[in-house]
């Protein structure tokens, strides 16, 4: 699976989204490593954890700055 996902990736030139689409994913590529596509839920995450907000998917960053 690791395998295939990473020569997708440097053979075929695809972004680590495409990999993830192509194996029927989403936010990751090979059920361990993450796609570009969860860099943003991910950091989002972090952040809330560290300033302790906890964004969601409704209630983005913004929100959690009021808070702050």
């Amino acid at each position: 699976m690791i395998s295939a996902a990473l020569a997708r990736r440097t053979l075929l030139g695809r972004s680590w989204d495409q990999v993830a689409a192509a194996a029927g994913r989403i936010l990751l590529t090979d059920d361990i490593h993450l796609s570009e596509a969860a860099t943003v839920p991910l950091i989002e995450l972090v952040a809330g954890w560290l300033t302790g907000c906890q964004p969601t998917r409704r209630r983005l960053p913004q929100v959690c700055e009021a808070k702050m």
